[in-house]
């Protein structure tokens, strides 16, 4: 069994609803995607499309994102591509947790979250462009 969903939607914030229906409708589509799994998803894409429309497309005209989704029976696949600047989320320092959150700057916990929600976070740079890769494996 492969299920796939793709979509690509202009590099908006107000575009993040259109993704978040997408996944929506997949979890009822398939019985394999929970309740669980669909907040995971949910996180994991509002967090890497919201740095990309912010950081990404800073200082450039903001184009698109390509998101697709691929279920398979063991595990679901959500791929976001973008042509902006590129930036590996391995190579981010993680975060301080011991700063009190009195402390602590707003935001620079996105990448954090997915690390943590997703089990395989992979990126790379094409000519086409930024491809980040999140896989969560059905346990």
């Amino acid at each position: 069994m492969k299920t796939r969903y793709h979509l690509v939607v202009p590099a908006s914030i107000n575009c993040l609803t259109i993704l978040a229906d997408l996944i929506d409708q997949a979890t009822r589509e398939n019985p394999v995607l929970d309740e669980q799994v669909n907040y995971d998803l949910l996180l994991c894409m509002d967090e890497a499309c919201s740095n990309i429309i912010e950081h990404g497309y800073a200082g450039l005209k903001p184009a698109e994102i390509g998101f697709s989704l691929v279920i398979e029976a063991d595990r679901v696949i959500m791929t976001i591509k973008d042509t902006g600047h590129p930036f590996d989320p391995n190579s981010a320092e993680p975060p301080d947790l011991s700063v009190p959150l009195s402390e602590r700057a707003v935001g620079g916990l996105g990448l954090f979250f997915i690390k943590k929600t997703m089990d395989l976070v992979e990126y790379q740079v094409t000519d086409a462009g930024n491809i980040m890769t999140l896989t969560k494996y059905f346990t």
